[in-house]
Order: structure tokens, then C-alpha cells, then sequence
């Protein structure tokens, strides 16, 4: 079973990901068409987008971005960023609403189903991937009510020429996830003593 580690740019995952190695890591970035918005710096500017080539700018702060290229020199080891086709802009655009409780698609719009595609095309060998997922120990109940049930998405398993559905789809079970975190008693405060020690 191939292991993967879904990194944010926070101090949580970026632990996770030195302390709790895996085969592969991934940082998936919310996009915006507001240039305004694009990195200060022109150095990283061009490294998002030679990482997104459709990159104009991001929801993320400069610093997370930076952060994520200084965790994959320390790592030793490439972290593949993914986005979206659409910015969060066009996607509200498409849907005709803002995310809400009832509709809660910016989380499976902009993060879960880009990383399933990558994962799926460049990872995937039949068997679903142990996914490292950042959640501490003095967060049991995000652990307790986490559920993969929403991971599921549907697929095209095989298509036909006849009839108006030509494509049919099956749900598939791509991730399976664990909480090294929590799992080892890691709270808020040793995350902040982890850093403070390495400076």
C-alpha cells in the first residue's frame, strides 16, 4: 500500500510530514483569478507557476507557499502541488452560490478532488493509498467524526456507444487515512516546542 502525506502549509503538517515519513507528499492550493492577489515576489511568483502552470495567484499567504518549498528541501523529497482547474471565484460563479452549510463544496472543489486526480494518475495501482492527515491529539473529535464516506467519488469505469448515458460510473474508494498525530499524543504545545527547537 503506496502512503501519502496531504500537507496545508501549517506547522501541524509540516511536522507531520519530517517526522512521520511516507512514499509521497501533496499540497493542494485554492486558486484566484485576482491578480492583485498573485505573490509579491517575483522569484516565487514563477516557481507557483512552474508548479500550477495556470497559476495567476492563490488563497494561500506568500509565507505558506514559501514554507511549502522550504519543508520539500528539508525533506529531500519533491512535494507535488495541485489545484483546481477553476479558481474558487469561478466555481462559485458555475454553482450560482457561496459555500454554506448545506452546500459545502470549496473543501471537495478546490482540495479533495484535485488530489484524488493526481493521486489517482500518478499514484493509484489499484489498491486505495494510506493518506497521513494532520489532525493532533487534542483534537479527538475531528478524529472521531472523521468519515471517508465523502471521499468517494464517482468514476468512469467504462463507456458506451449506445444510449444517451454513455459513460458509465462507480464510486471509488481512493484514500484510506490515519492520524500519526494523534496516534502518537502530539498536542498543539508540542508542536510549537517541535519548532521552536529546530528555530
Amino acid at each position: 500500500m503506496k502512503t501519502v502525506t496531504s500537507v496545508s502549509g501549517g506547522k501541524t503538517s509540516a511536522m507531520m510530514a519530517l517526522e512521520f515519513p511516507t512514499d509521497h507528499y501533496i499540497f493542494a492550493v485554492v486558486l484566484t483569478d485576482h491578480e492583485l492577489s498573485a505573490p509579491k515576489d517575483k522569484g516565487l511568483l514563477r516557481e507557483c507557476q512552474n508548479r500550477i502552470p495556470w497559476f495567476i495567484a492563490s488563497h494561500e499567504a506568500d509565507l505558506t507557499l514559501l514554507n511549502m518549498l522550504r519543508l520539500e528541501q528539508e525533506l529531500g523529497k519533491r512535494i507535488d502541488w495541485v489545484a483546481s482547474e477553476y479558481s474558487l471565484g469561478a466555481i462559485v460563479e458555475k454553482k450560482k452560490m457561496l459555500p454554506n452549510a448545506q452546500h459545502r463544496f470549496c473543501t471537495e472543489e478546490t482540495k479533495l478532488k484535485p488530489m484524488f486526480w493526481h493521486c489517482y494518475l500518478n499514484y493509484f495501482d489499484g489498491d486505495p493509498l494510506l493518506m497521513n492527515i494532520g489532525f493532533r491529539w487534542d483534537e479527538p473529535r475531528r478524529v472521531e467524526t472523521w468519515t471517508c464516506d465523502k471521499d468517494k467519488f464517482k468514476f468512469p469505469k467504462s463507456c458506451s456507444l449506445a444510449g444517451k448515458r454513455q459513460q458509465q460510473h462507480s464510486l471509488i474508494e481512493w484514500r484510506v487515512t490515519q492520524f500519526p498525530m494523534f496516534e502518537h499524543g502530539i498536542s498543539r504545545l508540542d508542536v510549537a516546542k517541535y519548532w521552536l527547537e529546530k528555530g
